[in-house]
Parts: structure tokens; C-alpha cells; sequence
């Protein structure tokens, strides 16, 4: 084996273990980078789902007001002689 050889060998043995590290340390960063964006939709969903039980029950509420105004109207109606 000539000295060529042998450094073509280690060259290429270097450049796979650096090949190989760039990459781990790529999906390591993106893991880590992943893990936090689901500590954040995690986070919106729970903020959500409180903002949407208020406004459901404020619509709740708005419904059973204009339920009795619609009576109200119609009785007015009735009485007035308008249906």
C-alpha cells in the first residue's frame, strides 16, 4: 500500500466522521427546535380553549337575551294587531 493510498483512506475516514457529526448536530438543533415549538402550540392551544369556553358562554348568554326580546316583539305584535 502506497503512502497515497494510506492518505487517501484517512481522508475519506475524516471527512465520513465530520460528515457525520454536522449532521447529528443538525438534528439535534432541530429536535431541540421542534421541542419548543410544541411547548408553544401546547401553550396557545390551553389559552385557546379558555378563550373560546368565555366566548361561548358570553354567546350562550346573548342568545337566552334576544330569545326573550323575540318573544317580546311577537306579544307586541300580537297586541298591536301587526300579525
Amino acid at each position: 500500500m502506497t503512502i497515497a493510498t494510506v492518505l487517501s483512506i484517512i481522508g475519506l475516514i475524516v471527512t465520513l466522521i465530520t460528515a457525520s457529526y454536522k449532521l447529528s448536530s443538525t438534528i439535534s438543533h432541530a429536535t431541540e427546535s421542534i421541542k419548543a415549538l410544541t411547548v408553544k402550540v401546547d401553550e396557545r392551544e390551553n389559552r385557546n380553549k379558555g378563550e373560546h369556553k368565555e366566548l361561548r358562554s358570553k354567546v350562550e348568554k346573548h342568545e337566552g337575551k334576544l330569545a326573550d326580546h323575540d318573544k317580546r316583539i311577537a306579544i307586541i305584535e300580537h297586541k298591536e294587531g301587526l300579525v
